[in-house]
């Protein structure tokens, strides 16, 4: 950050007067060059601690310059001593800053200037005061940095003619998105599901969601931390972001035996197999169940595909059809026989899934189901 004002500390050959004022008393302190604030509210704001009727210290006097000058209010500040009789009359020398006619702010693109003025101490028609400009500059990079915008900051101010206070903010942009380790991934799959990319500005909080979307994926084992570097261009930041993918087509198989039924199955899922981010599953288990005196066979699956961009990023279109079978015992309460009751379900469904604004957490979910149940008596 270059800052345009200067700290001034003129004191008027203190060092002859160790030998020539050394033991005269100071009679009488004012302040010289005045006009916004008194020389009595400047001496006691700035609590100095040379006083009327001691002898003057030339240490305690430089001491004095620093607290006037720490007040904020001025350009520089000047010593000058004049006998008077049997002692000194001291007045402090001071150049004051300018009243500022209007402040300025340029480069703000993510943060409003009416956000900025809320807190911005320095304000049009009063006292530029270095002290609180410090406090200003600290402020506005905070609310930069706690908005994410990690790399944004206060980069120049220049008091230009006519006491107009220019703030000059340097808001990087992101200049590329260099992606590694997606050997059978698409850079454009994983690019469409970031928020942040070429040409906006840069920010941090926008960079950790992306970076857990990508995740979500469910490609990848592993997506590491990002990584900045200077753009090509000023003012430009490029994104290195590397990706671990994982097995995404897996085929399981097995058997089981209980004491009522035997049964396999098979589980069969594809992910990505286009390139487009889709994912689909196919599930299915067959075998028989024991219900005596018969062993009734048994069948079900059920395929699902999900794509994750339907027409838009946030509109997820998934599509799901299933099957099963199972068996019920009714008995009669009169008899006490009992028939089995072979259900069948037959169905589908579609769902439509959109994140709302104030929280991807938070989902609206349309689903639509149909399912045609058959019921048989087996005698």
């Amino acid at each position: 950050m270059k800052k345009f004002w200067s700290v001034i500390l003129i004191c008027c050959g203190l060092h002859a007067l160790d030998t020539e004022y050394f033991n005269l008393p100071v009679l009488y302190i004012t302040v010289t060059g005045n006009q916004i604030y008194s020389a009595q509210d400047i001496l006691s704001r700035a609590e100095i601690k040379t006083r009327r009727g001691q002898r003057l210290d030339t240490a305690v006097l430089q001491e004095d310059i620093h607290r006037i000058m720490a007040l904020g209010g001025f350009q520089a500040v000047d010593v000058d001593l004049r006998p008077r009789g049997s002692g000194l009359l001291l007045f402090f020398a001071v150049s004051e800053n300018p009243v500022l006619r209007a402040v300025e702010f340029a480069g703000n693109v993510s943060l409003p200037e009416t956000q900025i003025k809320d807190f911005w101490q320095n304000k049009t028609g009063e006292q530029l005061n270095f002290l609180t400009l410090e406090k200003d500059i600290q402020h506005l990079n905070k609310v930069y940095q706690k908005e994410g915008y990690e790399l944004s900051s206060v980069q120049e101010i220049k008091l230009v003619s006519d006491n107009v206070l220019s703030v000059y903010v340097v808001e990087p942009v992101v200049g590329e998105i260099i992606l590694s380790g997606n050997v059978y991934t698409s850079g454009d799959l994983l690019r469409r599901e970031m928020t942040l990319s070429p040409g906006k500005v840069f920010n941090a909080k926008t960079l950790a969601a992306d970076r857990l979307r990508v995740f979500r994926l469910g490609y990848f084992s592993a997506v590491l931390l990002p990584e900045m570097t200077p753009g090509v261009n000023d003012g430009e930041v490029d994104i290195r972001l590397q990706v671990r993918e994982k097995k995404k087509n897996q085929l399981n198989a097995g058997l089981g035996v209980t004491s009522r039924e035997q049964f396999a199955f098979s589980r069969f899922s594809l992910v990505n197999l286009l390139d487009t981010g889709e994912q689909m599953q196919f599930n299915v288990q067959f075998g028989r169940e024991y219900r005596v005196p018969n062993a009734l066979p048994k069948f079900s699956y059920r395929a699902r595909y999900y794509y994750p961009w339907f027409l838009t990023r946030d509109l997820t279109w998934g599509f799901t059809s299933y099957m099963n079978t199972s068996y019920e015992t009714i008995r009669n309460p009169e008899s006490g026989v009992g028939d089995i009751l072979a259900i069948r379900r037959n169905g589908f469904s579609t769902d439509f899934r959109l994140p709302l604004p104030f929280g991807r957490q938070y989902n609206i979910l349309l689903e639509y189901k149909d399912e045609f149940v058959q019921e048989d008596r087996l005698n």
